[in-house]
């Protein structure tokens, strides 16, 4: 690790920077918006945009026209567009995409009893379509999840029920009754488990509602939240497309696809944070160390403090610094968009042995992490 000199008293006028009484950043609650609105129809030109799904550190954009699969970072940038060999017959609506990351595979949902398979190379980053096939039973499938701990996949029509089904062998297991739910797009939640649905009004003068259901009797969890209505303030109600729920290091994100002029991508808080948390990794001579906060305010500044001697606790008006005098503080490292901020420090050779206690601070909420100590191997 590069030692700095003692920076306690930055430290310091940060965390008397909340107080007394200072304003801070209050926990992001469901629904609250973590990126966008992305138009996402401009870069690619592209107006037919109707799915979404986040893998291997991308989102993927699907587009039902050109039969296209475009691909931005995590930060919104459009990044490249993904074409195959498809028939123009198998144009049609798709609000189902799903990956399994393991496996390279990304599937699309595009009705009839049909998907599009496609293999995502994961040392060019990039995708290619691979085949056409039928899960017979599934209908027009429109939604589109799969659940990692046991392989399946959901897929539901705007009306009608979820088949849950083993994509490879297109055997379905179960029906589960669902007809309440008009799904535009589904999302799986594995830290429940549960199923995350974009759902369509089905009265008239309802809004649209991403609503959280049971994935083994298809009834809502009570828990849902009302996503934007009109993403760009131009007086045009957004219909709800696909989406997908993914991991923002630790927390749940609803990443949702709205129809509107342009096509939007925003994303939501699922889980909403309480405070920031320190994860450590790798910490071994020689190599490369890695340190990450998750639940951090979004796009702001991470600070991350060691000590050498011991893990406090030492008061201060923010809060308790879990570290003990002198207190080594790092560079400011800049969060995501998903409020993620990750740190690599090189550890020299030769130190194996030492103990370190770590604890980080979001200079943007004047919350501490939690601390940790770990001992170089």
């Amino acid at each position: 690790m590069v030692l700095r000199a003692p920076l306690a008293c930055l430290l310091l006028s940060l965390s008397l920077a909340a107080a007394p009484g200072a304003p801070s950043d209050p926990d992001r609650a469901l629904g609250t918006v973590l990126l966008g609105p992305i138009d996402v129809a401009g870069p690619t030109r592209d107006t037919s945009c109707s799915a979404v799904e986040v893998a291997w550190g991308r989102f993927w954009v699907y587009g039902y026209r050109s039969l296209d699969i475009h691909e931005f970072d995590l930060s919104g940038n459009f990044v490249a567009t993904h074409s195959g060999a498809i028939p123009p017959t198998l144009q049609s609506y798709a609000g189902g995409m799903e990956a399994d990351e393991s496996a390279n595979k990304l599937y699309v949902a595009i009705g009839g009893d049909n998907f599009l398979e496609w293999d995502y190379d994961p040392i060019l980053g990039s995708l290619r379509y691979n085949r056409t096939f039928l899960v017979p039973g599934v209908g027009n499938a429109k939604a589109l999840c799969r659940n990692p701990a046991t392989g399946s996949y959901f897929a539901k029509d705007f009306v009608g029920d979820i088949y849950e089904f083993d994509i490879q062998s297109g055997v379905i297991s179960n029906v589960i009754t669902s007809s309440r739910v008009s799904a535009c797009g589904f999302g799986w939640d594995d830290q429940v488990p549960s199923i995350w649905v974009a759902s369509a009004p089905t009265t008239a003068g309802t809004s649209v509602l991403v609503e959280e259901i049971d994935p083994t009797t298809g009834m809502t969890s009570g828990n849902s939240f009302v996503p934007l209505s009109d993403p760009w303030n131009i007086g045009l109600t957004a219909k709800p497309g696909g989406a997908d729920v993914f991991d923002t290091g630790g927390t749940a994100a609803f990443a949702m696809i709205h129809l509107n002029n342009p096509t939007a991508l925003v994303v939501y808080e699922l889980k909403p944070s309480i405070r920031p948390i320190l994860t450590l990794a790798n910490f071994v001579a020689g190599q490369f160390a890695t340190m990450t906060v998750d639940n951090a305010s979004p796009s702001g500044v991470v600070f991350f403090a060691y000590s050498l001697t011991g893990g406090g606790p030492v008061s201060f008006p923010a809060g308790t610094v879990l570290l003990s005098p002198p207190i080594q503080l790092l560079p400011p490292i800049p969060a995501n968009a998903f409020g993620q901020a990750v740190f690599p420090v090189p550890l020299p050779p030769g130190i194996s042995g030492i103990p370190v206690w770590i604890q980080a601070l979001d200079a943007t909420s004047m919350q501490f992490s939690n601390g940790d100590v770990v001992v170089i191997g």
